[in-house]
């Protein structure tokens, strides 16, 4: 019955490290791929631990006069359970995934908690203080660093998680600060640390199999935390100096764990703390608990670079990594800001985000992600592919969508200055916000609103009559359905074509035209009307009061002008053409074979230089 058992942990622990093994071949992380989820407000937190078998995390509350307690999240961080103690808890916590036990320790101990009830199972006491705690769940053993003086101190405790008994104890040199494991190898990893002034402290390497210390890997300063990497065999230590001399000892440093020799040593903060791994990603968080550095480390497992990530002020404790749900847990506690804050590891893995997810801050997605509805947005995003959104979604001002995205349901689109890249297609008709900005082509259904100042790229074709906005920019060539009106201070630059168009109504102030525009029709046009440079009219058209035309625009047939309109020379007019009050005609235009033209209105406007090759009546 037992080889049954012992088969069944060789298979889910086989199965744990191929999953790991895929996930490491998908890419490698950088520190932009970090994203802000949201904080979580916490009593004094200290200690973190993850169950990766069932996403659930457990916290580790020093409250003190309150009473100490376990805080159980599950898979999207929402309060399962709050567990309470009749001893004060020391922060240290850890899981075994396997066997669903965590184990928290306290002053002389550990309290046994069943995660299947969120109850205590058993306290155990053994020792004067505990530190550090570390599980191997094949072997179901747990490895408990016990400081202090007197007997039973200083040294590793081995508990039996069968029977919850110790088994043995192993000497250290000093006080064990941090344990890990790596249960592929079955051998463990002490920070044996020391507190006094240039003394050495290393990490102590034990062999699993019969409790004896391999080697002690020294010249570390003082070292406080550790985690290992099962799948490259790589352990991560975090050092502080201790003779305030060069060289600066303080960093973190690399471990082959194959032949315990130091692999690379990276100076990093001022008091590098915590450490975790996400064996999957290959990549290793490192936190700084000094209160004026508000950064986490992170390091690339494969080529050992360091980037960081801006995580917030406060003395960080402790921290660890679901590397199932790729989620970061930061515990802070001082100054006086009880919280934790959850991050996400957004490697080029797809990411599926829970309903109602929030995103604090500005993120960087990499790959398709699919969001859920009710996903709420608190800053400009920007997306570098294509994503799957699902339901409502709450966009902030300036998100920035890649181009061929895809939104087949209604969205709040009404926030400012949001752009959309190239063959965006929205499935159903939506309302846009000031200032929406569309690169090339989309694909609109039925009408639209768009607020002001939209701006869209060459090649768009409005099927169907839209609402625009003041001010909205046209890049030709556009198509708009025939019954479409358009806003005051529309803009349309490029040449635009409108032969065909002959409902369009243009009979609105301030639009702007483009040189080379081609009308195709009789038009009336509203004040102030702009025509840059030569545009090509058809027949007789009306302007308002106060168009201005460009230079070089021929009309072959008497115009309707408003008062003060404004002409830029050259330019020819048919020669029975009427001029309305205020008419100005600026850069030496020549009225050379106009005989018929008609100048007898008031307050006219000719710049230096007009030639009238006739004699004229004003």
């Amino acid at each position: 019955m037992k080889l049954v058992v012992k088969n069944k942990l060789i298979i889910v622990f086989a199965l744990v490290l191929i999953i790991g093994i895929i996930a490491f071949s998908s890419g490698v992380l950088t520190a932009d791929a970090i994203l802000t989820l949201h904080t979580i407000i916490a009593s004094r937190p200290e200690g973190i631990a993850i169950n990766n078998v069932t996403s659930t995390t457990y916290i580790s509350n020093i409250i003190a006069s309150a009473g100490d307690t376990v805080t159980v999240l599950d898979a999207t961080d929402n309060l399962v359970a709050a567990i309470s103690f009749s001893q004060d808890l020391d922060g240290h916590i850890a899981v075994n995934p396997v066997t669903n036990r965590i184990y928290a320790g306290h002053g002389n101990g550990l309290y046994v908690i069943n995660g299947a009830t969120n109850t205590i199972i058993t306290e155990l006491n053994f020792c004067t203080s505990t530190n550090g705690i570390a599980v191997n769940p094949y072997t179901n053993f747990i490895y408990v660093a016990c400081a202090g003086a007197g007997a039973g101190n200083n040294v590793v405790t081995v508990i039996n998680g069968a029977t919850n008994a110790v088994t043995t104890t192993i000497p250290l040199a000093f006080n064990g600060y941090d344990i890990a494991v790596n249960a592929v190898t079955n051998r463990i990893y002490v920070a044996d640390q020391c507190f006094t002034v240039n003394c050495t402290t290393g990490v102590k390497v034990i062999n699993g199999a019969d409790n004896t210390v391999i080697t002690t890997i020294a010249d570390f300063g003082r070292a406080y935390y550790l985690d290992v990497n099962p799948i490259t065999n790589r352990i991560y230590v975090s050092h502080v100096d201790t003779d305030g001399e060069s060289p600066d000892t303080t960093g973190i440093t690399v471990i082959n764990g194959a032949d315990n020799t130091v692999t690379v040593t990276k100076t990093i903060g001022i008091l590098p703390y915590n450490v975790a791994v996400n064996p999957t990603t290959n990549t290793v968080f490192f936190i700084d608990r000094n209160t004026d550095v508000t950064t986490m480390a992170i390091l690339n497992g494969a080529d050992n670079t360091v980037t960081s990530k801006s995580i917030p002020t406060g003395t960080h404790t402790s921290l660890d990594v679901n590397p199932v749900t790729n989620r970061i847990y930061v515990s802070n506690n001082f100054p006086f800001t009880s919280s934790i804050s959850v991050f996400l590891d957004g490697d080029d893995v797809p990411l599926v985000f829970a309903v109602n997810q929030t995103f604090t801050g500005v993120q960087t997605f990499t790959g398709t992600n699919t969001f859920k509805s009710g996903t709420s947005f608190d800053s400009e995003q920007s997306f570098s592919s294509v994503q799957t959104f699902t339901g409502l979604q709450d966009f902030s001002a300036g998100m920035v969508f890649f181009k061929g995205q895809t939104f087949s349901e209604t969205q709040d689109f009404v926030s400012s200055s949001m752009k959309f890249g190239s063959g965006t297609s929205f499935g159903v008709p939506q309302t846009f916000g000031t200032g929406a900005n569309f690169s090339g082509a989309q694909t609109f259904v039925g009408s639209n609103t768009f607020g002001s100042s939209a701006k869209f790229g060459a090649g768009q074709s409005f099927d169907a009559a839209q609402t625009f906005g003041a001010s909205t920019n046209f890049t030709a060539p556009t198509t708009f359905a025939n019954d479409q009106a358009f806003t005051t201070g529309a803009i349309f630059a490029n040449m635009q074509s409108f032969i065909g168009n002959t409902g369009l109504d243009f009979n609105v102030a301030s639009m702007d035209f483009s040189n080379g525009t081609k009308f195709g029709a009789p038009r009336t046009f509203g004040t102030g009307a702009n025509f840059s440079g030569a545009q090509e009219f058809v027949g007789t058209n009306t302007f308002g009061s106060s168009a201005k035309f460009g230079a070089g625009q021929t009309f072959s047939d008497a115009q309707i002008f408003g008062a003060s309109t404004n002409f830029t020379a050259p330019t020819t007019f048919a020669n029975d053409q009427a001029f309305t009050t205020g008419a100005i005609f600026a850069n030496m235009q020549s009225f050379i074979g106009n005989t018929g033209l008609d100048f007898n209105v008031a307050s006219m406007d000719f710049s230096n230089g007009t030639k009238f090759g006739a004699p004229r009546t004003f």
